[in-house]
């Protein structure tokens, strides 16, 4: 797995190998950063796993990157290639689950540009994870919360909290763009 643009286009990332993680592909690394632009803002990714979404957007000038995995040998492989890459500065891998996670980003003060969500499919954890978000009052200003999951998980949100965006299918994955509401009263 590559960086597919940006700075480091072409760094090999790290693969741990871990039986229960699903990187996400580079065809759908590379549509999203297509759609988004990134650069100077702040990028969340949740589930992070080996990270390759977060690293993407700081090789395209994301100002920071947040990672939150909870598990601990994906997250040393995480540092580590974040020091390897050289965005050490830019780049903060916390390890945590979804939950402890936001709640650490929200005392940090971070108000995120893109949160992305990548839980593993059919796990029934996107409508807790929306929630959370919500409560945790981290989305900036025009930020965008993103959902790669399965087709074949309906994604339930609360409509006083999210509008719909625009989703994007590949083969199984789905990109769902949901965008918070009442932004302007949370910052």
């Amino acid at each position: 797995m590559r960086i597919i643009g940006g700075a480091k286009k072409g760094f090999l990332l790290r693969n741990p190998h871990c039986a229960r993680i699903r990187p996400t592909s580079g065809m759908i690394r590379e549509a999203f950063f297509n759609m988004v632009p990134v650069h100077g803002l702040v990028f969340l990714d949740l589930f992070a796993g080996t990270g390759s979404v977060g690293l993407e957007a700081l090789s395209r000038g994301a100002a920071k990157a947040v990672f939150v995995e909870k598990n601990r040998d994906l997250v040393r492989f995480l540092r580590a290639d974040l020091l390897r890459l050289g965005f050490a500065q830019q780049g903060q891998a916390l390890c945590a689950d979804v939950k402890a996670g936001i709640t650490q980003v929200s005392r940090m003060g971070l108000r995120c540009d893109y949160i992305f969500i990548d839980p593993p499919y059919e796990e029934g954890l996107i409508a807790k994870t929306v929630d959370l978000i919500a409560q945790g009052n981290i989305a900036a200003r025009d930020s965008w919360v993103v959902i790669q999951h399965s087709r074949r998980e309906p994604v339930v949100f609360a409509e006083k909290d999210y509008s719909f965006g625009q989703q994007r299918v590949y083969g199984d994955s789905v990109l769902l763009f949901l965008k918070p509401v009442n932004q302007m009263e949370r910052n």
